[in-house]
C-alpha cells in the first residue's frame, strides 16, 4: 500500500479543499484527540492490518476518518465513517467514502455494508446519495445471518439502526453521481478565479510594452465590474490606478491574483497570497526549475487555491456580470459564445485572432499552459454548468486524465458540440511486439479512439476548426446527411457533389413537387431544378430566396450549402441576406479574401471544401448525440477470484511478469469462459471464418480492446476496429457492423450467417477481463473462428506484468 501513503488535494462541496491520504502509525495521538473530541473512546486496534483508515486534512488538523473492515468473507467488508461538527455538510464523509470505495475495490472487496443511526440523518443522507447499487434496511437490532450474531468486524449494531449494504461496483449511477458531485464543487472552487470579484497583478509596470501593464489594460478596456489593484513596490501609479507595494497591502483580500513576475519570485509570491486568502492564481511566468515549481504546487495545496498556469497567456470571462479579461491576447476577446480552451499560448494567440477576424465572439477563454492545477477536465466542469457557451473549441498537447476527460467531454456533449485540434502527430513507428494487438496500437489509434468515444469534433488544423465552430454558433443542427447544392453556376455545384461524397454527405435528387415548384420560379433556359440546383448567374436576391426557401421545404433535404460566385449582374450582398431559412445552411462566397465571414447568423466560406467539412462535422455530431450511448452488459459465468489467484502465483515466482503458457493461461481462460480449441468440430471447411480479439493495457489511456479479421491475412488485410473501456452493448455492435468484412458475417451471397452473437459475447468477456486484471497487460485471441454455431479460440496469448493501478474517476486534484 505504498502508493496509497501520498497525499492527494480534493475539492468539498462548498469549493474549499482538503488533503485526503492514508493513516498511519504516525497519526495515532492526531487519531487519539479526534475521537476524544467525538466523545468516542479510541480503540487501539484501529491500524491493526484488517483496518483500512483514510483520512481528511484541512490545515493540519485532521477533520474526517473513514475506514472498512473485512467480515466473515474477504469481499465483503464493514464501513464507518466520522467528520468532526464543524467540518460537516461539506462533503467531507461523501469524499472519504469515495476514496476507501476505489482502495477496497482494488483489493477485491465487493460490498460494503454499514448500520447507522436512524436518527442520524445527515449520514443516511450521504449513502442513499452515494449512488452505489444497494438497499437501506429497516431499523433493527441484531444482524441475522452475520457473524457472531450481531457483531461486525468486532463491533455491535445497535439497535434503531438502518443497515446498508452496497455493491461497490462501479455502474452507470455511480459514476454519474460522482461526477455530479465532481462537477458542482469544481465550478463552485473555480468560481473565484472566473468570476472573480476583485482582481490584483502582481509585477503591474508603467511601461506599456510590459506583459503586467497589458494585463491592467486589458481588464480597464474590458470595464472589469470589480476593483483592479497594480501590485509593485516602486509605483505610485500605474494606468491610473493607485499601485500597491504587495498583496498583504491592499485594502481587501482578492480573488484573483495575476502573477507577471520572474519565475524564482512566483512562489513566495504565491505563499503570500495564500497566507491573505486569495481563492486563485494566475501565473503567466515561465521558466521554472524543479525547487521553484515544487514549492508552487505545495503553496496551491496547502493554501487550498485554484491556479491557472504556469507558462500561460491568461483567462477571460465577457459574462456582462463579470467582464474579465485578464490575457496577453492582442485585443480583448468580444462578448459571444465560444468556450476556448488552449494549452499552447502560440495556438490560444492564433484562436483568439481567428475568431476575431471570423466575427465570433468568446464566452469564456483560458489558456492553461503547463497545467500544474486548473486542467482541461475543469474547463469541461465550468461549461457543463455555464448557458453562455453554445460551442467549445479546445487544443490540449496531453491529457492528464484521458478516461475523465472523455467522460467529461461526452456529458459536455449532449448539450454543446466540443470541437478539439488534434495536437501534431504522435509518433506511429511500428514497434516490435509478439502480437497482431498489441502492434496495431500505435499513439494515433489510442488518441483517435479516444476522441471519438468522448463524441467530440476531432479536427486537424485550427481552420478545420473554427470553420466547425463557425457553423455551430449559428446554424441548427442537420437531422440527417441529405444536402442540397444551391449555386448561381453549374459547374460550382458539380464540383461540390464530388466533395459532399468525401465526407460522408448524400446529394439526392429532390422531389418531383420540389422541381416542379423550382421550374416555376427559374429562368426557362439556362436553370437546373434536380440537384445541385443551378440558378444562373443573373437571379435576383428576391427569387433566390423563395428558391432556398422551396428547398428547406424539401422533406427529403437536411442541409443546403449555398455556393455563390461574383459577377456582374449578381447582387451578392442581397442574396446573402436572403440566406437563412428554416434550414441548416452554410455559405460559399467564392473569391472571398477572408477564410470565414459571418453574414447574421449563416457562416460563409472561401470555399466549398471548407463549408461542406464544416457541415459533415455537424451531421457526424448530431448522430451522435441522437445515438443511444448503450449499456455495459452483465456477463455471467466469470470467476474473477480464481483469475486472480492463478496469476498472483504467476507473478510471486516472475515478478517481472511474462507471459502466460500451460495450467496458468488456462485458468485464466477458463476464469472468463473464453472458448478453447477443440470446442466445436466444423463439417464445412469453407465456412471457416478467422477472426482476431484482443486488448492492451495503455497507462495512461487504460485498455484498448480490438476486433478484426485474423489468422494469416491479419496484417494485409488490417481490417480491425478497436475502442476504450467502458465496452457498452452498442460499442460492440458497432465494432463488428464497421468492419469490412461484417457481410461475411451475416450471410454474404446467400451463405449461411455466422454466429455474431457468440462472437460479441467474447468480446465482452475479453472486456472484462481487462477490467477486472490490471495485471493482464495484454491479450491476444488470434485466430478465433466463427462458426455458424458457436466458435473456437486456437491460439490465445496473455502477458501479465506488476501493475499501478490508477482509478480515473477518483476525485483528487493534479
Amino acid at each position: 500500500m505504498s502508493e496509497q501513503m501520498a497525499a492527494v488535494s480534493a475539492v468539498l462541496a462548498d469549493g474549499g479543499q482538503v488533503n485526503i491520504r492514508w493513516a498511519d502509525a504516525g497519526d495515532e495521538p492526531a487519531l487519539a484527540a479526534f475521537y476524544a473530541r467525538l466523545g468516542v473512546p479510541h480503540e487501539a486496534e484501529v491500524l491493526a492490518p484488517i483496518g483500512q483508515w483514510v483520512t481528511a486534512w484541512a490545515n493540519d488538523e485532521l477533520v474526517g476518518v473513514a475506514d472498512y473492515r473485512t467480515l466473515g468473507s474477504t469481499r465483503e467488508a464493514e464501513v464507518t465513517v466520522a467528520v468532526t461538527s464543524r467540518w460537516r455538510r461539506r462533503g467531507i464523509g461523501t469524499l472519504l467514502l469515495e476514496h476507501l470505495i476505489s482502495s477496497a475495490r482494488q483489493r477485491g472487496i465487493e460490498s460494503f455494508h454499514a448500520d447507522v443511526q436512524a436518527d442520524s440523518s445527515e449520514m443516511l443522507l450521504v449513502l442513499a446519495d452515494l449512488g452505489l447499487a444497494g438497499q437501506p434496511q429497516e431499523p433493527s437490532g441484531a444482524s441475522p445471518g452475520r457473524p457472531n450474531g450481531g457483531l461486525l468486524g468486532g463491533r455491535r449494531r445497535r439497535s434503531g439502526s438502518v443497515a446498508f449494504d452496497l455493491s461497490l461496483r462501479y455502474d452507470e449511477r455511480y459514476l454519474e453521481a460522482v461526477a455530479e458531485r465532481e462537477s458542482r464543487a469544481d465550478v463552485l472552487s473555480l468560481h473565484r478565479v472566473f468570476a472573480p470579484r476583485s482582481v490584483a497583478i502582481v509585477g503591474a509596470s508603467r511601461r506599456e510594452a510590459s506583459v503586467g501593464n497589458a494585463i491592467v489594460r486589458h481588464l480597464l478596456e474590458a470595464d472589469f465590474h470589480g476593483p483592479v489593484y497594480p501590485v509593485n513596490p516602486h509605483a505610485d501609479r500605474i494606468a491610473g490606478l493607485r499601485a500597491y507595494p504587495s498583496v498583504s497591502a491592499l485594502p481587501e483580500v482578492p480573488d484573483l491574483v495575476v502573477l507577471a513576475v520572474p519565475a524564482p519570485a512566483v512562489a513566495g509570491v504565491a505563499e503570500e497570497c495564500g497566507q491573505c486568502g486569495a481563492g486563485g492564481l494566475v501565473v503567466l511566468s515561465a521558466g521554472f526549475s524543479d525547487l521553484d515549481a515544487g514549492r508552487l504546487r505545495q503553496a496551491i495545496r496547502h493554501y487550498g487555491m485554484r491556479m491557472v498556469g504556469p507558462n500561460c497567456i491568461g483567462i477571460a470571462n465577457t459574462d456582462p456580470a463579470v467582464a474579465l479579461d485578464a490575457t496577453l491576447t492582442r485585443q480583448i476577446a468580444a462578448p459571444g459564445s465560444v468556450g476556448v480552451l488552449t494549452q499552447s499560448g502560440g495556438i490560444g494567440f492564433a484562436i483568439s485572432e481567428s475568431l476575431h477576424g471570423a466575427g465570433l465572439g468568446v464566452s469564456t477563454f483560458a489558456s492553461v499552459g503547463d497545467k500544474y492545477d486548473v486542467s482541461g477536465n475543469d474547463l469541461l466542469l465550468w461549461w457543463r454548468h455555464d448557458d453562455r457557451t453554445r460551442v467549445a473549441i479546445i487544443d490540449l498537447e496531453s491529457f492528464g486524465n484521458p478516461r475523465k476527460f472523455a467522460r467529461l467531454a461526452r456529458q459536455l456533449g449532449r448539450r454543446i458540440p466540443v470541437v478539439v485540434m488534434r495536437a501534431g502527430a504522435p509518433e506511429v513507428a511500428q514497434r516490435a511486439a509478439r502480437t497482431h494487438t498489441a502492434a496495431a496500437v500505435t499513439p494515433v489509434v489510442i488518441r483517435d479512439e479516444l476522441f471519438r468515444q468522448a463524441g467530440v469534433v476531432a479536427t486537424d488544423d485550427l481552420a478545420e476548426a473554427v470553420d466547425a465552430v463557425a457553423f455551430f454558433s449559428g446554424q441548427p443542427l442537420p437531422a440527417g446527411r441529405r444536402v442540397a447544392l444551391v449555386g448561381n453556376t453549374g459547374a460550382a455545384g458539380v464540383l461540390a457533389a464530388d466533395v459532399c461524397a468525401r465526407y460522408g454527405l448524400q446529394v439526392p435528387p429532390l422531389s418531383p413537387a420540389t422541381q416542379e415548384a423550382l421550374a416555376a420560379i427559374l429562368p426557362a433556359a439556362g436553370g437546373a431544378v434536380t440537384n445541385p440546383v443551378d440558378t444562373t448567374a443573373g437571379v435576383s436576391a428576391e427569387l433566390y430566396g423563395r428558391v432556398l426557401r422551396t428547398v428547406a421545404a424539401d422533406p427529403g433535404i437536411d442541409a443546403i450549402v449555398a455556393i455563390l460566385t461574383p459577377t456582374a449582374v449578381s447582387p451578392i450582398e442581397q442574396i446573402l441576406d436572403s440566406l437563412p431559412v428554416q434550414a441548416p445552411v452554410a455559405a460559399v462566397l467564392l473569391g472571398q479574401r477572408e477564410a470565414l465571414t459571418l453574414h447574421g447568423r449563416v457562416p460563409v466560406y472561401s470555399s466549398a471544401t471548407a463549408a461542406i467539412r464544416a457541415l459533415g462535422h455537424a451531421a457526424d455530431y448530431a448522430a451522435t448525440r441522437s445515438r443511444e450511448p448503450g449499456t455495459v452488459p452483465e456477463v455471467t459465468g466469470i470467476d474473477k477470484n480464481a483469475a486472480e489467484v492463478a496469476i498472483g502465483a504467476y507473478l510471486a515466482e516472475h515478478p517481472q511478469g511474462g507471459w502466460l503458457d500451460g495450467a496458468v493461461l488456462d485458468a485464466v481462460a477458463r476464469a472468463y469462459g473464453l472458448p478453447a480449441a477443440p470446442s466445436v468440430i466444423a463439417h464445412d471447411t469453407e465456412r471457416r471464418t478467422e477472426m482476431l480479439i484482443g486488448f492492451v493495457q495503455d497507462p495512461v489511456f487504460g485498455p484498448l480492446v480490438q476486433v478484426g479479421a485474423g489468422g494469416a491475412t491479419t496484417d494485409l488485410v488490417q481490417d480491425r476496429t478497436a475502442r476504450l473501456l467502458p465496452l457498452t452493448d452498442r460499442d460492440a455492435r458497432d465494432m463488428i457492423s464497421s468492419l469490412r468484412m461484417a457481410p461475411l458475417l451475416t450471410g454474404f451471397r446467400d451463405a449461411q450467417p455466422l454466429d455474431v452473437a457468440a462472437l460479441t459475447d467474447v468480446l465482452h468477456r475479453v472486456a472484462r477481463l481487462a477490467a477486472d486484471l490490471p495485471s493482464v497487460a495484454e491479450l491476444d485471441i488470434n485466430p478465433l473462428i466463427l462458426y455458424p454455431s458457436g466458435c473456437t479460440a486456437v491460439d490465445t496469448n496473455i502477458r501479465v506484468a506488476p501493475a499501478h493501478v490508477i482509478d480515473p474517476y477518483l476525485r483528487e486534484l493534479r
